[in-house]
C-alpha cells in the first residue's frame, strides 16, 4: 500500500480526538473528519475547535503536501542515527511508526556512500540525487497575543518522518493538501504574520512548494514591495528555488535595478540555484554589466563556483582587464576555487604575467594554497625570478602557507641561498612563524654562525 493510502486509511479509522504517547511525548491530536474537503474549509473548522483553543499556551494547526525530494534530502531537523527519545511527526499524529523512504544504513555503508559522493564531486562527476515523493508538513503555532486573541507565533516545516518538537501542545491535523491549494491558502495567511520571523517562515513555506506560477508571483510581489531587505532577500532565495524561467527573469531584473546592493547580491546567488545555461548567462551579464562593483564581484565568484569550462575563459578576461581592481582580484580568487589543471596553469600565468603587480601578488597568494607540484614550482620561479622584490616576498609567504608544512624545505633553501638579503630574511621570518621542528634546527644554526 502506498504511503499516501496509509495516511488516508489512518485518518478515517481514528477518532476525531485522541492522546498519543510515543517515546515519552504526549500531545492531544484532533484529526479532521473529511480530509478531502477544501483546505480553506478545513482551516475554518480548525479555528472553531474551542476545546483546543482554550489551551493557555496555544495549539498547532497543520497539514501536509507532497514534494519530489532527493532520497537523502530532508526538510526539518534530521539526525542519524536517530536519537532514542525522538518522536517523528507521523508517530505524534498517528501513534505508529511509518517507514520513511530513506533506507537503513550501517555506519560503514553510510561512510562509504559519503566518501564516494566526495570523490565524485572532486572528479566533477557528481550525479543528481534520485528523487522520490515525500510528505512535507506545514505546522502553525497559534497562541494568545495580548488582547488581539490567537495569532500565529511560529511556523515549522518538516518531513513527516522527522522528529518535531511541539512542546506537548494540542495539534489539529487537517490531512493532505494539493500544492496549488496550499500556496493559495498560505498567501492568504501572510497578512497574519505580525512579526518578522513569522513572515519569513511563511515566505519559506510558500517557496518550498513545487514550482508554481502562483508562488513565483507572490515572491516577486514581496521582492518589489516595501518589506525589509531581509525579507526581500529571503523572497529572492526562494525564487531561485522555484527554478522557473519566470523566476530567473525576475531575479535578473532585480539584480540590475533593485535599490539595495544586498538584495541584488542575493538575487545573483539565487541565480546559481538553477544550474542551467540560461542562469550562467544571467550571471555573466551581472558580472559584466551591473553598475555596482559588489554585485559584479558576487557574480564573478559564482562563475568560478560553477566549475564550467567556459567560466575559466571569462574569469581570465576579468582578471586581466576589468576596469575594477576589486573585480580583478575576485576573479583571481574565483579561478583558485576551480578544480582543474587549467585553473592552476592560469594562476601560474597570472603570477608571472598579469598586467599589474597587485594581481600578480594575488595569483601568487592563491598558488600558495595549492599544494600541487606544478604550483610549488611556479612559486619557486617567482621567488628567484620575480620582477619585483615585493612579489618575491609574497611568493615566500605563499610557500609558507602550503598545506602540511610542504613549504618548509623551500623556505630553508631560500633562507640559506637566495641572492637577495631581504628575501632570505622573509624566509627566516616565516620559518620562525611555522613552529616546525625542521625550522628550529635551521634557525638555531643561523644564530650560532659567527
Amino acid at each position: 500500500m502506498r504511503k499516501s493510502s496509509i495516511f488516508r486509511a489512518i485518518g478515517l479509522a481514528l477518532p476525531l480526538s485522541l492522546s498519543v504517547v510515543a517515546h515519552g511525548s504526549t500531545e492531544r491530536v484532533v484529526l479532521h473528519p473529511s480530509p478531502s474537503e477544501a483546505l480553506s474549509k478545513r482551516w475554518a473548522w480548525a479555528m472553531d475547535q474551542k476545546g483546543v483553543q482554550d489551551n493557555a499556551l496555544g495549539f498547532w494547526v497543520g497539514y501536509n503536501i507532497q514534494k519530489l525530494m532527493g532520497i537523502h534530502s530532508f526538510t526539518g531537523r534530521y539526525s542519524w542515527p536517530r536519537e532514542r527519545d525522538e518522536t517523528s511527526l507521523n508517530e505524534i499524529l498517528f501513534g505508529i511508526k511509518i517507514k520513511d523512504y530513506t533506507p537503513e544504513y550501517s555506519v560503514e555503508s553510510s561512510l562509504r556512500e559519503t566518501a564516494q559522493a566526495a570523490l565524485d564531486d572532486l572528479d566533477g562527476k557528481k550525479k543528481p540525487e534520485k528523487k522520490v515523493l515525500k510528505d512535507v508538513a506545514m505546522l502553525f503555532h497559534y497562541a494568545p497575543y495580548g488582547s488581539h486573541g490567537m495569532r500565529i507565533q511560529s511556523v515549522k516545516i518538516s518531513n513527516m518522518c522527522l522528529a518535531v518538537d511541539l512542546n506537548g501542545l494540542p495539534v489539529i491535523w487537517l490531512g493532505r493538501s494539493e500544492s496549488e491549494e496550499s500556496i493559495r491558502h498560505l498567501i492568504q495567511l501572510f497578512p497574519e504574520g505580525h512579526t518578522h520571523e513569522v513572515k519569513k517562515r511563511l515566505i519559506t513555506s510558500i517557496g518550498i512548494h513545487p514550482p508554481s506560477d502562483r508562488a513565483v508571483s507572490f515572491l516577486e510581489k514581496i521582492l518589489k514591495e516595501n518589506e525589509s531587505n531581509d525579507l526581500r532577500k529571503h523572497a529572492a532565495f526562494w525564487l531561485g528555488s522555484q527554478g522557473t524561467d519566470k523566476a530567473l527573469s525576475i531575479l535578473t531584473r532585480a539584480a540590475e535595478k533593485d535599490p539595495s546592493t544586498e538584495v541584488r547580491k542575493q538575487c545573483v546567488f539565487a541565480m546559481t540555484l538553477f544550474e542551467t545555461e540560461e542562469s550562467f548567462d544571467a550571471l555573466l551579464r551581472a558580472a559584466n554589466k551591473n553598475d555596482r562593483v559588489e554585485v559584479r564581484k558576487q557574480a564573478v565568484f559564482w562563475l568560478g563556483q560553477s566549475q564550467k569550462e567556459r567560466a575559466l575563459k571569462e574569469l581570465i578576461a576579468f582578471a586581466r582587464s576589468d576596469p575594477s581592481r576589486r573585480v580583478q582580484e575576485q576573479a583571481v580568487f574565483a579561478i583558485s576555487q576551480m578544480k582543474s589543471e587549467e585553473a592552476v596553469d592560469t594562476l601560474i600565468d597570472l603570477a608571472a604575467q598579469a598586467p599589474t603587480g597587485e594581481i600578480r601578488k594575488k595569483a601568487v597568494f592563491w598558488l600558495g594554497q595549492e599544494a600541487s607540484k606544478k604550483a610549488v614550482k611556479a612559486l619557486e620561479n617567482v621567488v628567484y625570478e620575480g620582477p619585483e622584490l615585493e612579489l618575491q616576498e609574497h611568493a615566500v609567504f605563499a610557500l609558507s602557507e602550503l598545506p602540511g608544512g610542504e613549504g618548509i624545505p623551500y623556505l630553508i633553501e631560500i633562507s640559506k641561498n637566495h641572492p637577495r638579503l631581504e628575501v632570505r630574511k622573509k624566509a627566516i621570518f616565516w620559518l620562525g612563524e611555522s613552529g616546525d621542528p625542521r625550522a628550529v634546527d635551521v634557525l638555531t644554526e643561523i644564530v650560532r654562525k659567527r
